[in-house]
């Protein structure tokens, strides 16, 4: 079972519909830009990086990124840890950002 802050914190999420690059900066590490469900139009067109920890919740698409542009920088190992952890507990499906 995995352990979800942003419920203790009630931080609210924003759902990821698509991981559309990833960097890997000599200072700020592994950075991501992704797309996100509702009306986000703005955002939307022109994503800002975001630091790796952002998308502790959306396990599935980072991977799924991952596993389409091999030339980009490999994932952090948390996602790779927790997707092996978490395989028999839920099937991969949908995943959010904390706000």
């Amino acid at each position: 079972m995995k352990f979800n802050i942003s419920s203790l914190l009630k931080i609210p999420e924003w759902e990821v519909l698509e991981v559309v690059n990833c960097r890997k900066t000599k200072r700020l590490g592994i950075q991501y830009k992704a797309t996100f469900v509702e009306n986000w139009d703005e955002w939307n067109s022109n994503p800002p990086w975001q630091p790796w920890t952002d998308f502790e919740y959306a396990e599935d698409k980072i991977l799924e990124f991952h596993r389409l542009y091999l030339d980009k920088p490999a994932p952090p190992d948390y996602f790779l840890e927790h997707t092996l952890e978490g395989l028999h507990d839920s099937p991969l499906e949908g995943g959010s950002v904390r706000d």
